[in-house]
């Protein structure tokens, strides 16, 4: 699961009663709906389409054979039935029977409905083959870090481990007093410091006798509690200790304090991935910044997850949106302030899910839990303006020029192009018109990103310059307008297809590239080797190539129509400029009036 199975749900015949509850409660769960459709056979084949992901099915009014066709033709992809109600037990244990991984009957519960998606989530995540460390830092004193720590780590405790490790191991790492073996009430007889002072002999055996046992499936390492240590540890003992546990516990958590110091750097470079939290304060925040640009620019370490903990939505001034863009970062992921909860924890010394079941701050938890067991969730990163997804084995590498002056979209594409399977990417950045043009040269990039708005320059004045330099080369235009008249102007100047930053999606995007290149693959691949045999290549391909160009065109028209709107008049530009492409190539056989009657009943 990368945030897994419920990244890529289909939806497939759900009753207009229940829909509704249907996509608040997947929204609230992170979840995104790439296909919908009546019958079982269409999600079947979009599902086929993209062998390599995996999705979730949900399906409404379900019956026993759309199910078994689902679980059959697509086993380990879970499928979610709904049934309506009557006859309930009898219908649950024949869909269960079938295959189905969660029944339930509408009208929906909601608390139902959570509940088994998260079941689903948990049921479908993979099993850890080897030992995760992560890193837990604050990013400003007094943000919660020692109590998120452990809460995440009761949550990783419950993964299935290999023979021999448990779930999950919690260190604490103090340069003075730790808080932790407070929090817990326990007095265990080996510190962390203990461990530390002499790292030659620090062997797996030695830390598990250290280890204090609090849940099932959990056991902490805690930093002294007795006294202030007078000296901190050396960064080679910490840097040992990180390696030492890696066998022992399936996933190992550090609560980490951010000191700066050599520590802290050597201690990072061990780990897999560091969730950076901070508070709803602007301080904080620019600190979070400020780490994050350090461990990514600097020390060359992968992006850290960014978590905003106790947030309260109703601070004015800084929503999500904000917070965003203190942060300069795609948006933060959040966890709920609820402090009665875990005053009530602690006070009884239960975990949270114990003391307060119903608490928000669990499925905060639990969406940190699957980010960061998530294979996708990591991002490329680099010290420069040019990165790069690492390339695995299929997927197609495509150059591309990113032409945008704002970090923060620099960040949401980035983040939108990581999770398309079927490319991994190079992205060199352009900040302006006069930049774009410098970088770019004909042949050098497969694609090129246009936002619409520079800061320096104008979008429409860079796409008709680039498209001097290269008739060929797909060119995507962004644009937090939804004005129809500016879709249909970029059209006409030669965009490849224009979409609104508002309504942007992955899977959005994913179709714009693959109808881009397709046309830039198909021109290139009928473009005359030489001039003698340009008339009659032109002659020869122009049947087919036309008639499947002015079908691409359609279909991008028509995702394009979704989100901005298309008056009669754009329409008619709209077909004057297919006839005129036409015209050219020496096929008159589709008048402007034939095209015109055509578009009308594509988009009205």
């Amino acid at each position: 699961m990368n945030l897994a199975i419920l990244e890529r749900v289909i939806l497939i015949g759900v009753p207009v009663d229940v829909r509704e509850l249907l996509l608040a409660t997947l929204q609230e769960r992170s979840a995104i709906v790439v296909f919908e459709c009546a019958e079982g056979r269409e999600a079947l084949a979009f599902a086929n389409s993209s062998l390599d992901r995996k999705h979730l099915f949900i399906i409404g009014n379900a019956r026993t054979e759309h199910v078994a066709l689902l679980t059959k033709s697509l086993p380990k992809q879970p499928v979610f039935a709904l049934i309506s109600p009557g006859n309930e037990l009898a219908t649950a244990f024949a869909l269960k029977r079938a295959g189905a991984a969660q029944v339930l009957a509408h009208p929906l519960d909601p608390s139902e409905l959570r509940n088994a998606l998260d079941v689903i989530a948990e049921q479908f995540m993979p099993l850890v083959s080897e030992s995760k460390v992560i890193a837990v830092c604050g990013a400003s004193g007094g943000a919660g870090t020692t109590t998120l720590a452990l809460e995440l780590s009761r949550e990783l405790a419950s993964i299935q481990t290999q023979t021999g490790q448990i779930g999950c191991l919690l260190i604490e790492l103090s340069n003075r007093l730790g808080g932790l073996a407070t929090l817990l009430d326990i007095e265990p007889s080996t510190t962390t410091f203990d461990l530390l002072h002499d790292p030659a002999s620090l062997t797996p055996s030695k830390v598990r006798r250290a280890m204090t046992s609090i849940d099932e499936g959990l056991n902490v390492l805690v930093a002294p509690y007795r006294e202030i240590v007078p000296e901190s540890p050396s960064a080679n003992s910490v840097t040992q200790l990180v390696d030492q546990t890696r066998g022992i516990a399936s996933v190992v958590v550090i609560d980490l304090p951010c000191t700066f110091d050599a520590v802290f750097f050597e201690t990072l470079a061990r780990v897999d991935r560091v969730v950076l939290v901070g508070v709803q304060r602007v301080a904080s925040l620019r600190t979070m910044k400020l780490i994050r640009e350090i461990l990514v620019r600097e020390e060359g370490q992968p992006e850290p997850l960014l978590v905003v903990n106790r947030y309260e939505p109703t601070i004015p001034g800084l929503e999500i949106p904000r917070i965003s863009q203190l942060l300069r970062s795609p948006p933060p992921l959040t966890i709920a302030d609820d402090f009665p909860s875990l005053m009530a924890a602690a006070k009884h010394g239960r975990s949270l899910r114990d003391a307060a079941s119903g608490s928000p701050i669990l499925a905060d938890v639990h969406r940190l839990k699957s980010l960061l067991l998530s294979d996708g969730s990591r991002l490329p990163s680099s010290k420069n303006p040019v990165y790069s997804q690492p390339a695995s084995s299929g997927p197609r590498r495509l150059r591309v020029l990113h032409i945008e002056d704002d970090a923060v979209h620099q960040d949401l594409v980035r983040l939108h192009l990581a999770r398309l399977a079927r490319w991994y990417f190079d992205i060199t950045l352009a900040v302006s018109e006069t930049d774009s043009v410098t970088r770019f040269s004909p042949g050098l990039f497969d694609f090129v990103i246009l936002d619409y708005h520079l800061c320096e320059g104008d979008g429409l004045s860079t796409l008709q310059r680039l498209r001097a330099m290269d008739d060929v080369v797909p060119i995507l235009v962004l644009s937090g307008l939804s004005e129809p008249n500016v879709a249909a102007e970029l059209l006409e100047a030669g965009a490849d297809d224009f979409l609104s930053k508002e309504n942007l999606t992955s899977e959005r995007l994913e179709r714009s590239i693959g109808w881009a290149l397709s046309r830039a693959d198909g021109l290139r691949a009928r473009r005359p080797l030489n001039r003698e045999s340009e008339l009659t290549t032109r002659k020869e391909g122009i049947e087919t190539f036309r008639a499947e160009e002015v079908g691409k065109l359609i279909e991008r028209i028509r995702q394009a129509a979704k989100s901005v709107p298309l008056t009669l008049a754009h329409l008619q530009r709209l077909a004057d400029r297919v006839s005129d492409e036409l015209e050219q190539a020496g096929d008159n056989s589709i008048s402007r009036q034939m095209l015109m009657e055509l578009f009308l009943r594509l988009f009205t």
